[in-house]
């Protein structure tokens, strides 16, 4: 830019118009530190309020469905593994996705164990109208 001429021999710049490379330094770092610290407007809060408010109706809207036949996560029939007890081979972190998914109670900690999630799952199916009209 100190060297930077126009389509003539003038220079673009001055050398009043000139930054040290501390300069421009210092103003991106202002500016960083600007956008860091910005103040929270009305609208964010009426967003965040928005987004709450959305969770909070979602989670009571699945809370009062209740899980119907057939159970299915992605492209899996739980009712069919559990039936015929292929649900042994979906791997723990499956499982625990399936249980988020499907609103199921999970362990509390989460535990790398299948047992209480096949369990739960197979006890889930139990409630199933697959299982209760047969």
């Amino acid at each position: 830019m100190r060297h930077a001429k126009d389509a003539g021999v003038e220079k673009l710049f001055s050398s009043s118009e000139l930054l040290s490379a501390q300069q421009i330094s210092s103003h991106f770092s202002r500016l960083s530190a600007r956008g860091r610290y910005q103040v929270v407007s009305e609208m964010d809060l009426r967003v965040v309020e928005e987004e709450y408010n959305f969770d909070s109706a979602k989670e009571t809207v699945l809370s009062t469905l209740d899980l119907q036949h057939p159970i299915i996560y992605d492209q899996l029939n739980i009712c069919s593994l559990v039936r015929d007890r292929k649900l042994s081979k979906l791997k723990v972190g499956m499982l625990q996705m399936i249980f988020h998914v499907l609103n199921l109670e999970s362990p509390v900690p989460p535990v790398r164990r299948k047992a209480p999630y096949l369990a739960a799952l197979e006890e889930a199916v139990k409630k199933c109208s697959c299982t209760s009209s047969v």
